[in-house]
């Protein structure tokens, strides 16, 4: 009673939404917290998800539904991108392994301009973050959505990241990363009510496919 009280309850439509369907609704909320900002901004624009795991499929699958042009699904390793192409996630070209080569092909795809933004939906990794600011354009943005531990600060020309207090307050912050780039760094963190119903919306509707 307690947490139906505090509206942390959230009815899903009888006959509406599989039973295997609904196992994505918080997932995807995740996600949609994540996006919740840039909604508007991504339809039309070219986006990186850095990560291939379950929430990443679930950002690169709303990015698309949001109306983005072409999303671009970025893992270490091949298994999950494989998982993502077969499930006609996103097409085996824009299925990249990350390493050297990463800034280099998507700067290529991009006519040397970068991505529009960027959703890091990882466990923090320092290398990772600054690997994405070559790739994302100069006025983009890079989402700080997976996890960060205190003290997770990274250094740049404009000054010293706190990925962890990003995250924690859902905060913004613009830095110059070097080479006369300019980059927004979001924190994302804890979806909230509204988030969950957009995903059950997402769902039912079918503008989101999971199964």
């Amino acid at each position: 009673k307690e947490i139906i009280d505090k509206k942390q309850v959230v009815k899903v439509p009888a006959g509406v939404i599989s039973p295997m369907d609904a196992v994505f609704i918080e997932p995807l909320s995740c996600a949609v917290h994540s996006m919740s900002s840039l909604k508007e901004d991504i339809r039309g624009k070219t986006v990186a998800v850095v990560g291939a795991g379950q929430l990443g499929r679930m950002h690169a699958l709303l990015a698309k539904a949001y109306g983005a042009e072409k999303v671009i699904l970025i893992n270490r390793s091949r298994p999950n991108l494989d998982f993502a192409i077969v499930k006609d996630m996103i097409p085996e070209e824009d299925g990249l392994i990350m390493g050297t080569d990463t800034e280099k092909e998507i700067l290529e795809r991009t006519l040397g301009k970068g991505v529009d933004v960027v959703f890091l939906t990882t466990n923090f990794s320092s290398d990772y973050l600054r690997e994405s600011t070559g790739f994302v354009k100069d006025n983009g943005r890079i989402v700080l959505f997976g996890g960060a531990n205190k003290g997770d600060i990274v250094k740049f020309s404009g000054g010293s990241l706190n990925c962890s207090d990003l995250r924690i307050k859902n905060e913004s912050v613009r830095m110059d990363v070097g080479k006369g780039k300019n980059v927004e760094f979001i924190g994302k963190r804890s979806p909230t009510r509204d988030d969950f119903e957009e995903a059950i919306t997402l769902l039912s509707s079918g503008k989101v496919r999971v199964s």
